[in-house]
């Protein structure tokens, strides 16, 4: 492991002992005025590691830095629980890598990260001296996801959920004829048009108490809605035109007809998964990743899920490292970067809650350790990773742009009123105007 250099800015480790009491005891306001408004620090190091997702803290801690006190004592965290906080702090502080809590090393969720890679603040493969060796076991999509505009990789993805459908085994078999997942793929989720085919025979077949999708929401689980078929912004950089985004929100209308009406993660939507059909309302197919096949289902799903991709590639979730251009221990955090999403070893330790992680020998391995195990999977003899092997096989890069997260949120707010209103083509035509309006000026802030 390399050492912390005694060239680091020594100044800055005494000045934030100095300032302890005030930046971790009342406020988190630090010495340049830059104030923080949700961010929580932990140790008193002087490399400075910012994340929202808790794994990076317990990934250094239990295997990075396993048994070496003096590795931990360099390192100081900055943890945040809500997402727009975090961003905001992080843009807010990143013009000032004098600051003595300015990020060292970032943590990010590749729906933001994008947002970072254009603006000259993330140091490269090349800086880091991060070799194509040293990344071969990564996924493609991972990698592009992680490369900028001008094909610089400066995002490194420990772990990259892969998005696909989780399928209801035993309705899947009396509503849709077969519970193969290759099958299903072929026959109802190829393509939007048979997806929508699908639920129209299933909501008629059954009168409407079982419907392949609980809602409308199921088609944006993740980044799933625009795909290789739809982007807020194409390569040169021009929005989308309002009749793209007037004729999603019209599919998206279609489906909503020929679904129970369910919000994601409201009650109805969870107790649909459990319904049985008859007496109570029953969903088929539910937007997820390993991290939802392992933890969301309900005890319907017990033994009776199968795993199917949808007609657009995407994610749901994954944790980057990024090297901030004011790094003040390159070489730290180029070891903490190959450790973490590189290094066969610690990743297959990564594996034993089951996160997919970026890296397809460790899964391997981590699947002979039986740490993929799922009660859920219809086919025991499998593993999550076995079982999403090949979706992340077949992924593309998503080519996620810094507006996705802000626009989507608009957009999705428009549907529903949209689909409430019961909104017809000139309708969608209108609000898809006034979306691709705001899109455009989010391109001319940038």
């Amino acid at each position: 492991m390399n050492r912390r250099s005694n060239k680091k800015n020594k100044w800055k480790r005494s000045l934030l002992a100095l300032l302890a009491v005030f930046l971790f005891g009342f406020s988190n306001i630090t010495v340049l005025g830059v104030e923080l408004t949700g961010g929580m620090t932990s140790g008193d190091g002087d490399f400075v590691i910012w994340y929202r997702s808790p794994q990076i803290e317990t990934w250094i801690t239990n295997i990075y830095a396993s048994g070496q006190s003096d590795v931990l004592d360099r390192i100081t965290f900055v943890s945040y629980y809500d997402t727009a906080e975090f961003l905001t702090d992080l843009e807010a502080i990143l013009p000032y890598p004098e600051d003595p809590l300015y990020p060292d090393l970032i943590f990010l969720e590749p729906d933001y990260a994008a947002g970072f890679l254009e603006e000259d603040v993330l140091l490269s493969a090349e800086d880091l001296g991060i070799t194509d060796t040293d990344m071969s076991n990564m996924f493609s999509y991972a990698i592009e996801n992680g490369t900028d505009a001008q094909g610089d990789i400066r995002m490194f993805y420990c772990d990259a959920a892969p998005g696909a459908y989780q399928i209801r085994a035993d309705l899947a078999e009396e509503y849709l004829g077969t519970s193969n997942a290759a099958e299903l793929h072929d026959r109802y989720f190829c393509d939007w048009k048979k997806m929508m085919a699908a639920a129209r025979m299933v909501y008629m077949k059954s009168g409407g108490k079982v419907t392949l999708l609980p809602g409308y929401g199921e088609l944006y689980g993740g980044t799933a809605m625009p795909g290789q078929d739809f982007s807020w912004v194409d390569e040169n950089g021009i929005p989308a035109d309002a009749a793209q985004i007037g004729q999603m929100m019209r599919l998206s209308q279609g489906f909503e007809r020929y679904t129970l009406g369910a919000e994601k993660w409201t009650i109805e939507w969870m107790d649909a998964m459990n319904g049985d059909g008859i007496q109570t309302p029953a969903a088929i197919a539910y937007a997820g990743s390993p991290w939802f096949t392992g933890y969301c289902l309900g005890d319907s799903w017990l033994n009776n899920t199968v795993i199917v991709a949808g007609p657009v590639d995407f994610l749901w979730g994954g944790n980057g490292l990024a090297a901030t251009a004011g790094c003040s221990d390159v070489s730290f955090a180029a070891d903490i970067i190959r450790t973490l999403c590189c290094d066969v070893d610690a990743m297959t330790e990564m594996a034993e809650d089951c996160d997919f992680i970026n890296n397809r020998e460790a899964l391997t391995g981590a699947g002979a350790l039986g740490y993929g195990k799922c009660a859920y999977l219809y086919n025991q003899s499998r593993d999550l990773f076995q079982v999403y092997r090949p979706v992340a096989e077949k992924m593309s890069g998503i080519h996620l742009t810094a507006y996705d997260t802000e626009i989507k949120d608009m957009y999705l707010y428009t549907l529903d009123q949209y689909i409430k209103q019961g909104g017809g083509m000139q309708e969608s035509i209108e609000y898809g105007e006034e979306i691709r309006d705001a899109l455009e000026e989010m391109i001319a802030s940038h």
